[in-house]
C-alpha cells in the first residue's frame, strides 16, 4: 500500500484567489484508490 496525499486547494467564488487549501489522505493499493472513508476498521 502506497501513501500519497492529495492536495486540494480552495478558492473564493467571488475573487477567484486562493484562500486556504487541505491536504486528502489517499492510498494506492494494487490498483485501486483508498481513501479514509472506504477503510473499515475493526469492530471493539
Amino acid at each position: 500500500m502506497i501513501f500519497a496525499p492529495a492536495f486540494q486547494p480552495i478558492k473564493d467564488v467571488g475573487t477567484g484567489s486562493f484562500v486556504a487549501a487541505e491536504v486528502l489522505a489517499r492510498w494506492y493499493d494494487e490498483g485501486r484508490v483508498l481513501t479514509p472513508s472506504s477503510l473499515s476498521s475493526p469492530p471493539y
